[in-house]
């Protein structure tokens, strides 16, 4: 029996919640769709890793970013993405926008237009068939 080959090669997650990242990072293994994670806790040092990725087959094509972070907040993490990763960088990541429900309607209203490059806004928990 052949094993399913995972969705995304690399994952992304980013969230000031510790559970909440470990429980992202299980569900993406054990649902097989993501072959690695990498998390952070702090979105601008995910900016930053992201900055210094120097190969484009290097860069995750998977984000999962919670939007209510104290400091830099997702919002935050949105605009300095935009300016700052190269599109040819970005151009086949997709970014998923995870908010607990006290936060989904203030995530909905987050401007697409503004951030084209998000690919869909969640509620958490994670559900990764809705990847």
């Amino acid at each position: 029996m052949e094993k399913n080959p995972e969705k995304f090669k690399t994952a992304l997650v980013i969230d000031d919640e510790e559970i909440d990242v470990y429980l992202a990072k299980q569900m993406l293994a054990s649902e097989k769709c993501a072959k690695n994670s990498i998390t952070f806790n702090n979105a601008k040092l995910a900016l930053s890793y992201l900055e210094n990725i120097k190969e484009k087959d290097q860069f995750p094509d998977l984000i999962l970013l919670d939007l209510a972070m104290p400091d830099f907040s997702g919002e935050d993490f949105l605009v300095a993405y935009h300016r700052i990763i190269p599109p040819e960088f970005s151009e086949k990541t997709k970014l998923v926008v995870l908010t607990a429900y006290k936060n989904f309607h203030e995530a909905k209203d987050i401007n697409v237009e503004r951030f084209p490059f998000i690919a869909k806004i969640m509620e958490k928990p994670l559900k990764v068939e809705e990847l």
